[in-house]
């Protein structure tokens, strides 16, 4: 933000977990192409987050809630192509590939079938195929996939979902190579929703489906090498689109997310985030660190990150209409942030945090990630409060006019 007034609090704050933030009376306004909402403020452009430990704990943000007929209405999904230009090692994340149909024992689930999927994977079994015929699929509970297989939805697929209370509509769990493509799941689940859980299982891949209406839409556990290419992402207006919690090797390519607290939130190493479009969310996309036992998990336990976000190539991303752009923040270490845009987020573009109670708890300074904003991006506002971080180019913000928080 561009005020050198730091200390103006938030409206409203009430005491929340970090999964429930708040912010002040967002309207939606007419959206655009690529846009499913854009979030407009009562309040002045000079107030943001700035929390006092003392008597706030964290903060609310009070997204639109998801309205699947507006979105149905008015999203026009854009080729990834028209939105970037792509680098040439990364083309291969958006071609499509075989499935190898001669081969696959291959199931079709026919349009309106009623808890029908899980019998569907039983049936294809290790290695087959299950075709999700276009029409609406209803699903009551959790589906467990525990085996490799294909998912394919044909075009106008819909698995509406009522799993509640933290089971996942989806759970990959302790299996390999899972694909799943093609599918729109919406929640029709009323507590706790969630779309995807990938857990203990590796190389799963997740490629042009949506997921609409969940408070936590894709999560990652104890899983490396999965893929995130090309999904859409509308939240509820609760919590979370994607995140990695512990997650190695994690790519998340091209993919639009919208209408959530933390858009994208990135813990663990070695993963790539790139091509990816984050607008009308709190935070647009975070590096961060889950605190331990923050995540529920369908056993009744909970989760936490064991390392921050570190060793993230972060490149060619888009972040629009935000509160952040974005953040860089507990403990978030060595990562490559180059080349990416923001524009319209009431507070900056993009910060690196140094030690900051504004979650209500200490997050530990961010330190040595390198920051090149790029020719094209000489106007987006990063604050660096962090330790020992690069930085080149873009609008810095003086820290003794506006003060680290």
């Amino acid at each position: 933000m561009k005020s050198t007034n730091i200390f103006l609090l938030l409206a409203l704050a009430v005491t929340l977990t970090i999964f429930s933030c708040q912010k002040d009376n967002p309207v939606l306004s007419e959206t655009s192409d690529s846009q499913t909402a854009t979030l407009e403020y009562s309040n002045s452009p000079q107030v943001r987050l700035v929390m006092n430990p003392s008597s706030i704990e964290s903060l609310n943000a009070d997204l639109p809630a998801f309205d699947l007929e507006r979105f149905r209405a008015t999203h026009e999904a854009i080729d990834i192509f028209k939105r970037f230009t792509i680098e040439e090692e990364d083309l291969i994340y958006f071609m499509d590939e075989e499935e190898g149909a001669d081969e696959r024992s291959t199931v079709v689930l026919e349009a309106g079938s009623v808890d029908g999927l899980a019998d569907a994977i039983d049936e294809a079994g290790e290695g087959g195929k299950i075709v999700v015929e276009a029409g609406t699929h209803y699903e009551s509970a959790r589906v467990v996939i525990s085996e490799e297989v294909r998912i394919i939805g044909q075009p106008g697929a819909v698995i509406e979902s009522a799993a509640s209370d933290n089971m996942p509509a989806l759970h990959v769990k302790d299996t390999e190579d899972v694909k799943i493509r093609g599918i729109e799941l919406v929640s029709t689940g009323s507590n706790g929703t969630m779309g995807l859980l990938i857990e203990d299982s590796e190389e799963t891949k997740f490629k042009n489906n949506s997921f609409l209406g969940f408070d936590r839409s894709i999560a990652i556990e104890e899983s490396e090498e999965s893929k995130i290419i090309e999904n859409t992402i509308v939240g509820s207006g609760a919590n979370h689109g994607f995140i990695n919690i512990n997650g190695e090797d994690t790519k998340v390519m091209g993919n639009e997310v919208s209408n959530c607290v933390f858009g994208t939130w990135l813990c663990d190493e070695g993963g790539k985030y790139k091509y990816n479009t984050t607008h009308s969310n709190f935070i647009g996309m975070i590096l961060c660190k889950v605190p331990a036992g923050a995540f529920p998990l369908p056993d009744g336990g909970s989760t936490g990150s064991e390392n921050p976000g570190n060793e993230w190539n972060v490149k060619h991303n888009a972040s629009n209409d935000n509160s952040w752009g974005y953040l860089i923040i507990d403990g978030a270490n060595n990562n490559s942030i180059k080349f990416n845009s923001a524009s319209n987020n009431s507070s900056y573009d993009m910060e690196l945090v140094g030690d900051s109670y504004r979650f209500g708890f200490l997050t530990p300074t961010s330190y040595e990630n390198t920051v090149k904003a790029g020719s094209n991006n000489d106007d987006l506002v990063i604050k660096d409060c962090g330790e020992d971080n690069s930085v080149t180019g873009g609008d810095q913000v003086d820290i003794d006019l506006d003060p680290c928080f």
